[in-house]
């Protein structure tokens, strides 16, 4: 069965090769070449005197040892009956691979006037003189025929497959059952061959253009040099579609909006449309379990709204906002309602909407098809402790609120039935007792993906050095208990992100613009790896799961 990253890879794939037919070789060359495998595409043009015919070969060179013909397409030897006719050849695709050292390959023929040709020979060091045909093939194995070539100095196995214009047809008209054979069984998408792809949302001005996309080794935990995916201003903060086809983002420095991308083949983002955000300073955004519909929280007005996302991944403009009422105690912070984040409930039937400015989260019934929201209630903070963001626990009956003001995480119990938070019970620190919390404040909270660890991230306005990452262990009931405290190698650690399989948790150094990767160990605790790249006012770290 295919992974997500292979339903993607799948996807993207066959929606091309109906666009032009020699498609197939340029698009494979892409999927290992994206995978960093060192794969080369070159094409040969060749013109044929007798026929004044013209057409060009092209050719993949994959690394070894990929044996394409006995792993991939699980071909049967067949012995052929004549040579074809080579006037009525029509144009090939060869493809290639070897471990080591090509001299010469002939060429394969296919057999005229056969709907459905494809050649190989697993070879070591002898003549290429047999054929094979997939068995699914409607003309089966003995639809093949010979065709002259060899294969020279090649050393260990080699393996050559060509495939006709008619089979490439063929793959066009059953591209899905033809992408479940071949992609899946042998081709290891990035996923799992040990590669995750992460994007980094930044402010989008200064140094910083718009949003990075690098790749994560999940094995060593390296990350390769990031690149521009596209550029956008005030893109502060990045939600995925759980498609994996399109990204959403803030858009604060393109008049207070919310974009949408589509990713493409090679992971960079082409721009579909933006829609207001319905109030002012965009800072958090979100998508439902369904796709159906984008959240959004803006800062400055103290408001939420839902936009409805249409099939093509397109944002159509909200038809549903709510205005927040109130203030709170700390007089430079709490005048007025500041919404800082909302997300969808774990039954995706309600949001949930920490207000930093009235020390509460707003509860919403959520109807993620039509893109409406309908209050339902609340849950109070401490006074003057200014919720920012949330987590909910595995099971989803726990809520995990993080305090930017007061640097805690509040549990609450969570009523699945109404969506409704209990009281809290339970305030812990994020800080160690001995850090003065003084120009302190934390950024964000993320939770493990086995749902025992939790993780926040803690920030130094005023430069001392006592930005950190907090460790949180999962006890009975929800409970917490701070395991760890270590510095978290950036100035201003905007946000957090942990890797798929939680072998990785990345920081987001928005003052010193680098991106630092720390181990996660089995009981939780973070190890500095030594690994990061450097991005300005990096803000967000989201990953491509």
């Amino acid at each position: 069965m295919l992974d997500p990253e292979g339903h993607r890879l799948v996807n993207g794939i066959f929606n091309r090769i109906s666009h032009r037919r020699h498609d197939l070789a340029e698009l494979l060359a892409s999927l290992f070449g994206n995978d960093r495998r060192g794969a080369h595409l070159g094409t040969e043009e060749k013109s044929k005197q007798k026929k004044q015919s013209h057409w060009r070969d092209t050719y993949l060179l994959l690394p070894a040892p990929a044996r394409i013909a006995l792993q991939v397409l699980k071909m049967e030897a067949a012995r052929a009956g004549q040579s074809p006719r080579r006037s009525q050849n029509p144009p090939n695709l060869k493809i290639r691979s070897r471990d080591r050292g090509w001299k010469r390959a002939g060429t394969i023929r296919p057999a005229p006037n056969q709907e459905n040709n494809a050649k190989y020979r697993h070879l070591k060091k002898e003549s290429c003189r047999r054929g094979g045909a997939p068995s699914f093939c409607p003309g089966g194995p003995s639809s093949m025929r010979r065709f002259p070539g060899r294969i020279s100095k090649a050393r260990q196995t080699c393996s050559l497959v060509a495939f006709s214009h008619e089979w490439t047809c063929m793959i066009q008209k059953f591209a899905p059952a033809f992408a479940s054979l071949f992609i899946a069984s042998s081709f290891p998408s990035p996923a799992s061959a040990g590669t995750t792809k992460v994007y980094l949302g930044t402010q989008g001005r200064g140094e910083s253009k718009g949003i990075y996309l690098c790749e994560l080794n999940t094995e060593t935990g390296a990350l390769s040099k990031p690149r521009l995916a596209t550029t956008l201003s005030g893109c502060g903060f990045l939600a995925i579609h759980p498609s994996r086809k399109y990204l959403y983002s803030t858009a604060r420095g393109d008049g207070n909006q919310v974009a949408a991308f589509h990713i493409r083949d090679d992971y960079t983002l082409g721009p579909i449309n933006l829609q207001p955000s319905e109030g002012t300073s965009p800072c958090h955004v979100s998508v439902d379990a369904t796709g159906s519909c984008l959240m959004v929280a803006n800062y400055g007005s103290g408001s939420v709204a839902a936009l409805k996302i249409d099939e093509d991944g397109s944002l159509v403009k909200s038809s549903s906002s709510h205005q927040h009422e109130g203030s709170s105690i700390n007089e430079k912070r709490q005048k007025g309602p500041h919404a800082h984040s909302i997300y969808p409930g774990p039954d995706n039937k309600f949001a949930y909407a920490p207000d930093l400015g009235i020390d509460k989260v707003v509860i919403y019934k959520l109807n993620a098809g039509t893109a409406t929201m309908e209050k339902v209630g609340s849950a109070d903070t401490r006074a003057g402790a200014g919720p920012r963001h949330m987590k909910f626990g595995k099971d989803g009956r726990q809520a995990y609120v993080l305090t930017e003001l007061h640097l805690t995480v509040t549990v609450y119990d969570r009523d699945p039935a109404t969506g409704l938070l209990g009281k809290s019970k339970q305030d812990v620190k994020c800080l160690a007792q001995d850090i003065d919390p003084d120009g302190m404040s934390c950024s964000e909270i993320r939770v493990h993906p086995n749902g025992k660890f939790l993780y926040a991230a803690n920030r130094d306005g005023k430069r001392a050095g006592r930005d950190s990452i907090s460790v949180f262990q999962v006890l009975e009931e929800g409970r917490l208990k701070r395991i760890q405290s270590i510095p978290a190698k950036v100035s201003i650690p905007r946000n957090i992100g942990v890797d798929p399989d939680g072998k990785w948790l990345l920081v987001a150094g928005q003052r010193s613009g680098n991106v630092p990767v720390f181990r996660i160990r089995k009981d939780g605790t973070l190890q500095d790896n030594g690994n990061e790249v450097n991005v300005a006012n990096a803000m967000c770290v989201e990953f491509l799961k």
